[in-house]
C-alpha cells in the first residue's frame, strides 16, 4: 500500500445534537485495497479526549454541551470487514 499524499480537513465528531467540536485532522491518502473508511490516530483521539474500547468496539467523548457521547460499531459489519481485509471466508461462529 502506497501513500499518495495528505489533506488537512476540519472535522466534526459526534451527531448533530452532540458534537465534540471541530478539529483539524490530517488525512493520509492511500492507494490500495483497504477495508477501512477512516483511521483516527492517537493524536486526534487525544484532542477530542476520546476513550476507545476495542473490546466492545465503542468510543466515548464529551460534546460541546458537556454530554457524554457514545459511538458504537456494528460488530457484524466490523467482523466482515476484518475478514475481507484478510481475504478469508467468514465462518458461522457463535457471537460473543
Amino acid at each position: 500500500m502506497d501513500t499518495q499524499g495528505y489533506i488537512d480537513l476540519y472535522t466534526m465528531s459526534g451527531e448533530e445534537k452532540h458534537l465534540s467540536g471541530t478539529i483539524k485532522i490530517r488525512y493520509l491518502k492511500f492507494k490500495g485495497n483497504i477495508s477501512y473508511i477512516i483511521l483516527l490516530g492517537r493524536h486526534s483521539l487525544n484532542i477530542v479526549q476520546a476513550i476507545v474500547s476495542t473490546l466492545i468496539l465503542a468510543m466515548k467523548f464529551s460534546s460541546t454541551s458537556g454530554d457524554i457521547v457514545t459511538m458504537h460499531v456494528d460488530q457484524k459489519v466490523a467482523r466482515e470487514c476484518f475478514m475481507v481485509s484478510l481475504r478469508v471466508e467468514p465462518t458461522n461462529r457463535a457471537q460473543y
